[in-house]
């Protein structure tokens, strides 16, 4: 089976594999091993990563799990990791996406295109303000999905409506965010560069 997807979480399982959680426009999210992906990196073209975009090749493994057989990346956020603020935002829009998706559920095309939207305005982007929104607008197209959120007009752009959407995937997930802390970081960074 091939399909596209992101790595949106990595678990280091014994000493050299990886169970990685992506999810794409076809089959949505899954959780994936990778076999001695730390010691071989020639066969998956580099080791893997969080935000690792590209074309899947897998076979049903002896476990449970889906085996890669082979990862040919597409897209390189390569400007996600040059800042503390769009790491955060990137691994916030991340996270949220693995809190409200079930393993194997759909995540239609609109909804995806969404997510790498968001990822690449991101991984592009300097300017705080512009993290925030996209944050915010990938995290609204989330809630809009799951039916947890009636309209985009119902909660527009702002650090507080941002917190406001966290505060309902946390409550339908019944799982704390954990790169919710960091966000105020963000925030706190926001608000020097605007008084200075």
């Amino acid at each position: 089976m091939e399909f596209q997807a992101t790595v949106i979480r990595l678990n280091s399982y014994r000493d050299s594999d990886l169970i990685l959680t992506v999810i794409g426009p076809e089959y949505g999210k899954q959780s994936l091993f990778a076999g001695n992906a730390k010691k071989n990196s020639r066969r998956f073209s580099g080791s893997f990563d969080l935000f690792d975009s590209g074309h899947f090749s897998v076979r049903q493994g002896r476990g449970k799990l889906p085996y890669i057989v082979s990862f040919s990346p597409v897209y390189a956020y390569r400007n996600l990791r040059t800042s503390l603020e769009r790491l955060t935002a990137a691994s916030l829009i991340c996270e949220c996406f693995d809190h409200m998706l079930k393993d194997e559920m759909a995540c239609p095309n609109e909804l995806y295109d969404a997510f790498s939207l968001a990822l690449k305005s991101i991984n592009q982007s300097s300017d705080l303000l512009a993290i925030l929104k996209a944050s915010h607008i990938a995290i609204t197209n989330l809630l809009l999905h799951s039916g947890l959120l009636g309209s985009p007009s119902e909660l527009p752009p702002s650090v507080k409506n941002l917190n406001r959407l966290l505060d309902r995937i946390e409550e339908f997930s019944q799982r704390r965010i954990a790169t919710r802390a960091a966000l105020s970081d963000i925030t706190s960074a926001l608000k020097q560069r605007k008084a200075s």
